[in-house]
């Protein structure tokens, strides 16, 4: 054969094998859409709504056509009512010529933590007056829409709206609680768990759910400080129901709704035509995500967009139908979802692991409130403490919950000046001196615990300390 005639046969060949591997790619791509189609019309016929128009139309829904019967909106006007001292007052605490009130539930606060507060309070009765009304409307919330073609830049202004109305009755509970007016102090904090549940809870967004989560563990330290400087009897049983109510909220699974149904609509857009090709590089690249970009570029054997979109839609289906189990088996489950998902994916599942854990720690900590108020309820009514969580009546807690965190019962141990519920996978256990302090100084997170008070011991002066004596073993069942 001669030479010529061998390099045409090679150039024959190697056309023909190319022409067969592009053939072959373009087969698979066809089959990935195929597939990713079927899955996409499979999800369509489960669940109707999860797409980005249903999961929009689901939360405007619930939204108050009338302003005045929306506790957004009227906790907003009376936030729109603040004086000009409110605004003094933060900025001295931002720069810090003044001290900020200490959030310390065994004492009362010092006058140069207070004053200032207090000053405030006194201009604010108007703004005050209008959140408190906002508690005995039904429904709240914000009307939103994603925009197109790109639905990832979403700002709300009402979510910030919501941490100053929190930090306006937080503020008015504080005053209240410290001139021993309970029963207004409590008020307040229902006043905060309701708006935080009418407004965030059905929104599908991380900025959301974390505000939502921040605010509810500041109403339990609250409620706490109320009950360490207070007694009040009315409405003890009001907030117990709204902390059970709040309790029912699984942020984590509204938002992993929400954002597959932005990432899906994203990858439609993208394959369009209507954003970039390489949209997704951009978006991930930046100084804080080095390396990240270059990794989803190098997609493994010709991996397209509808393979990615496809990975990243089942990723989702698997933490949702992972997110019903509870306690450590969900964890588990979610953290095993994620960590089989393609490097150049993996970072849109970055906040998977903390989100799990941040969700079950509020629950845990709205639980611990909830029984908390119980037990102040049962001292209330029968003169003592009870001795453990299983001696609560049906009509004051009518069944004894499992920790979120642990998926066991809630510790409970009566001490000597009062009784504390918590969960034992953040306080192992109780010993004389015990503060929060420890927990600080161990780099966790505020506790998932509730502490009360004997009476003779609320209203402690400032710069007082309590000490924990070591009590006796707990009954079998609430041992920690």
């Amino acid at each position: 054969m001669s030479r010529s005639r061998s390099k045409r046969l090679a150039a024959a060949v190697l056309v023909l094998g190319v022409t067969g591997f592009l053939v072959a790619l373009a087969s698979s791509r066809r089959s990935d859409a195929r597939r990713l189609d079927a899955a996409l019309a499979a999800l369509d016929a489960e669940d109707p709504g999860w797409r980005v128009d249903g999961v929009v139309a689901a939360h405007n829904a619930a939204v108050p056509a009338d302003d005045t019967a929306n506790v957004t909106e009227v906790m907003f006007a009376a936030l729109a009512l603040r004086p000009p001292s409110h605004t003094a007052r933060w900025a001295a605490l931002s720069a810090r010529t003044i001290p900020g009130t200490v959030w310390d539930n065994d004492r009362l606060p010092r006058d140069g933590e207070f004053c200032s507060l207090h000053e405030v309070y006194l201009d604010e009765e108007a703004g005050r007056a209008g959140s408190l009304k906002a508690r005995h409307l039904a429904a709240g919330g914000m009307t939103f829409h994603f925009s197109e073609p790109n639905p990832f830049p979403h700002r709300f202004t009402h979510q910030f709206k919501v941490r100053y109305a929190a930090s306006m009755l937080l503020d008015a509970a504080t005053v209240d609680a410290c001139f021993g007016r309970g029963e207004e102090a409590l008020q307040a904090a229902e006043s905060l768990l309701h708006l935080v549940e009418v407004t965030l809870a059905t929104e599908p967004f991380w900025l959301s759910q974390n505000i939502r989560r921040d605010e509810l563990t500041r109403a339990t330290h609250s409620v706490q400080q109320t009950l360490a400087w207070t007694e009040p009897s009315a409405e003890l049983a009001n907030l117990q129901a709204a902390f059970t109510r709040a309790i029912a909220v699984d942020g984590v699974t509204t938002t992993w709704r929400g954002e597959r149904a932005v990432i899906m609509r994203t990858y439609d857009n993208v394959r369009a035509g209507e954003l970039p090709a390489d949209y997704f590089d951009r978006l991930i690249s930046g100084p804080t995500v080095v390396g990240r970009a270059q990794g989803y570029r190098r997609r493994l054997a010709g991996r397209s967009l509808v393979r990615d979109q496809a990975e990243v839609l089942r990723t989702y289906n698997a933490l949702l139908v992972a997110a019903q189990l509870s306690g450590p088996a969900r964890r588990d489950a979610c953290n095993a979802v994620v960590s089989g998902v393609s490097p150049g994916l993996a970072h849109f599942f970055e906040g998977v692991r903390g989100a799990v854990v941040q969700e079950s720690m509020c629950q845990s900590r709205m639980l611990c409130a909830a029984l908390g108020l119980a037990c102040e309820r049962y001292r209330r009514q029968f003169g003592r403490w009870p001795v453990s969580l299983a001696e609560l009546p049906v009509p004051i807690s009518p069944a004894a919950p499992l920790d979120p965190l642990t998926r066991e019962p809630f510790a409970y141990q009566v001490v000597s000046d009062g009784a504390i519920v918590f969960s034992v996978s953040t306080m192992a256990h109780l010993r004389t001196g015990f503060t929060d302090d420890d927990i600080t100084l161990l780099n966790r997170d505020p506790p998932a615990k509730f502490r009360l008070w004997n009476p003779e011991s609320r209203r402690r002066p400032a710069g007082h300390r309590y000490e924990v004596a070591d009590p006796p073993p707990p009954p079998p069942g609430d041992a920690p």
